[in-house]
């Protein structure tokens, strides 16, 4: 009976290990990549949508996406602004709205992005689309105050 109870335990230690090393190796592949809510390689533009259940991965040619969307939405009350990113390609489909704020920008958790830094988050996100030749367009309400 101890000796189950020992394989048991011992069972349970190493599954928790090697549970807490997966997900160490998965943080330290780059702690900024967390905060990204895009990347290009390849001839290639990768999205990520950061939800409670992971991060999703969405992947599209450079050559088939015609523009890239950014919005702006406030909270109730103005207290913290956060910016979607939607991709239309060039047969007319869009992709979902991809939400990022000012973590994006900064590469650390902000908990609350003013109108301005989403707005430094908004062109630093379009300028690195412009250096691979994708078009953007952004939201004229984001520039209102």
């Amino acid at each position: 009976m101890e000796d189950i109870i020992w394989i048991t335990v011992l069972l349970s230690a190493g599954i928790a290990v090697g549970v807490l090393t997966v997900r160490f190796l998965a943080r330290s592949r780059g702690k900024d990549i967390y905060y990204d809510v895009l990347r290009i390689e390849d001839g290639r533009l990768i999205t990520f949508y950061h939800g409670l259940c992971g991060t999703a991965e969405e992947i599209y040619a450079l050559d088939e996406i015609c523009v890239v969307r950014f919005f702006c939405r406030a909270t109730k009350g103005n207290l913290t602004f956060m910016g979607e990113m939607q991709i239309v390609k060039k047969d007319g489909q869009k992709s979902r709205r991809y939400i990022y704020d000012g973590s994006t920008y900064e590469k650390k958790t902000v908990w609350r992005t003013s109108r301005a830094l989403l707005l430094r988050t908004t062109k630093q996100l379009a300028e690195e689309l412009a250096l691979h030749g994708i078009r953007s367009e952004v939201d004229p309400l984001m520039y209102r105050q």
